[in-house]
């Protein structure tokens, strides 16, 4: 069993990180050429074919069901969870200078469950005109009335969420397995 399998996320070829850690994962691989060095996200239980839908979710739920590993976590191959450190690896690509490393990981979870990017905050929208700003506004229609009607006793959290003016974005994380 593998310490840290930390899924990047992708859907075409791109170069990544060196550390043992981070794992290519094609995301919405189902029906598609595979991608040389990446792990696809069809095989064993997977969603892959609903990616169109889901996005990187496919991903989350390809390691959730399919991955063996103390800690469980997914970025995007653009997209890092950051050092404090700087990290210097002869300058092959910078942005792999600073992302976490193994030790990096090792050093956090002796005092952390969970590891998230840094909270967003947004001061003049909150994250539901955010959402839809940039989405069509039926997913989140749906959602509250799919909530409302099978899980009323989490409407008003729902509500907090979308009325709130920040959040954990990018479905990016690394945490202990049971979680």
């Amino acid at each position: 069993m593998k310490d840290f399998f930390i899924g990047v996320a992708g859907l075409k070829k791109y170069d990544m990180p060196k550390d043992n850690s981070y794992v290519p994962i094609q995301v919405g691989a189902s029906g598609k050429m595979t991608i040389p060095n990446f792990t696809r996200d069809d095989i064993g239980d997977n969603i892959s074919n609903l990616n169109s839908n889901y996005s990187e979710l496919t991903g989350i739920y390809y390691i959730w069901k399919n991955v063996n590993s103390r800690y469980k976590g997914l970025v995007h191959y653009r997209r890092y969870l950051k050092s404090k450190e700087n990290h210097f690896t002869n300058g092959e690509n910078k942005i792999f200078d600073k992302i976490l490393t193994t030790s990096d990981l090792e050093s956090l979870f002796k005092s952390a469950d969970v590891i998230l990017p840094q909270k967003r905050k947004y001061y003049i929208e909150t994250n539901y005109s955010h959402y839809v700003h940039a989405h069509p506004s039926e997913a989140l229609k749906c959602t509250k009335n799919i909530i409302s009607e099978m899980y009323p006793k989490y409407r008003s959290s729902y509500d907090e969420v979308m009325n709130a003016r920040s959040a954990h974005m990018f479905n990016m994380f690394i945490m202990k397995s049971e979680f």
